[in-house]
């Protein structure tokens, strides 16, 4: 017995109760404000074509939209019974239906549907694929599938998430036009295309030039989109795929436009977010330790790990007040012009105690018992001490530590 475009739609209830087996585990949804036969809400571009031509010469495409349009509530409830009503078919995706248009083919302000900020893509570009939608491709999974139910999967899918870009690795075989990496990571245009980037040396309308031929989904993209968001006026957005999270519970640093060293504006907290994520830092536990032990401790993450290369401030009796007094190492603190035996040429002027320890965390050889009691001398002292006041330190010399180094090496490399 056929079952009914209607009785395929079942009640919200029974969908929710299913949706953990219908979604594919490692699909990340996301939040639909209206149900439709698209992910983004819109019907396919052919409403006209039946269903299920084989078992139903009744149902259309459309009609299946306009059911789930009034029959289902968004949320979970949807994304289940969008898969049970067009993924589901005996046939699979019903090509004939056409493709679903990309969510940014609507009004823009999410009331159609998905936010076109949030939804993936089959095409990078947000285009449509130019291959016919029953073209037969391969999912990363090794499903055969077809360029049609690819393209509604991946809308199925958030922006930047690896089921995102799991299946956008299909995208030259269903006719997805040559992509580019976005220098803005939300997708957006420059602001200003005639800043300077000191950290690239040029300006950045120059560097979206530059970077046009990298892979979106690469570590260059990443490091240019790190580059465009502190000196060209990209909005800030968290790491997409951090390879290592500054902030070691995975959450987001506390304020992600705090700068580490005063002035520089490639020292903010949410860039060093991605600096963690990129290599050489995101690449091996030791770095990633480092990362989160130091800069992520400077930024206010909750519970830091030790650091590979351990200090340990201890605290003493105060005979004064007849107390305890803690001592902390002070992170944010700036030391100037650090010896560490053969290799103070590292620290010449000034710099943080936090960045020292990251250094030495990641070098075996300059974490040494004398540089660590040194260190310990300079850095350790009673808590909640404040950093050294904006552009001085100590006596009002200026200080000169820029974040520009960390990226200096890769971005040499990219932007030639």
């Amino acid at each position: 017995m056929t079952m009914s475009m209607s009785q395929r739609i079942r009640s919200p209830l029974v969908t929710a109760s299913a949706t953990c087996l219908l979604l594919p585990a490692a699909l990340t949804t996301v939040a639909q404000t209206t149900c439709g036969f698209c992910p983004g809400g819109t019907p396919p571009l052919n409403p006209s074509a039946l269903l299920d031509e084989a078992n139903d010469n009744v149902t259309t495409c459309g009609d299946a939209h306009n059911l789930l349009l009034t029959g289902v509530a968004p949320g979970d409830d949807c994304t289940a019974a969008q898969i049970d009503a067009v993924l589901e078919l005996e046939a699979g995706y019903p090509a004939h239906c056409g493709y679903c248009p990309p969510a940014s083919g609507g009004d823009g302000d999410g009331s159609s549907g998905t936010p076109p900020s949030s939804t993936c893509s089959l095409c990078p570009t947000g285009d449509l694929p130019t291959l016919p939608p029953d073209t037969p491709v391969t999912l990363p999974d090794g499903t055969a599938s077809t360029c049609g139910e690819a393209n509604y999967l991946a809308q199925l899918e958030r922006i930047f998430s690896d089921g995102c870009i799991d299946l956008q690795s299909l995208a030259p075989h269903c006719g997805c036009q040559p992509t580019t990496c976005a220098v803005c990571p939300d997708g957006t245009a420059l602001p200003d295309p005639s800043k300077w980037s000191f950290a690239a040396e040029m300006r950045c309308d120059d560097v979206v030039r530059n970077a046009a031929a990298l892979d979106p989904t690469g570590d260059d993209c990443r490091t240019v989109q790190t580059i465009v968001m502190g000196e060209c006026g990209c909005a800030y957005v968290p790491p997409y795929a951090p390879g290592c999270a500054l902030c070691a519970d995975g959450g987001v640093v506390p304020d992600d436009s705090f700068q580490l060293f005063p002035g520089d504006e490639l020292s903010t907290c949410g860039l060093y977010s991605w600096y963690a994520a990129l290599p050489p830092f995101g690449t091996g536990d030791e770095q990633c330790s480092a990362m989160q032990s130091t800069f992520g401790a400077a930024c206010g993450c909750r519970d830091p790990p030790k650091p590979p290369c351990k200090v340990s401030c201890r605290g003493y009796f105060d005979e004064e007040t007849g107390l305890y007094q803690e001592v902390v190492f002070n992170a944010t603190h700036v030391v100037a012009d650090f010896e560490v035996g053969d290799a103070d040429y590292l620290f010449e002027d000034y710099h943080m105690c936090g960045e020292i320890l990251f250094e030495m965390s990641i070098n075996d050889d300059i974490c040494t018992l004398e540089s660590i009691a040194a260190l310990q001398d300079e850095c350790c002292m009673v808590p909640y001490v404040p950093p050294e006041p904006e552009g001085t330190s100590g006596g009002g010399s200026a200080v000169v530590v820029s974040a520009t180094a960390i990226v200096g090496a890769m971005v040499a490399v990219l932007l030639v």
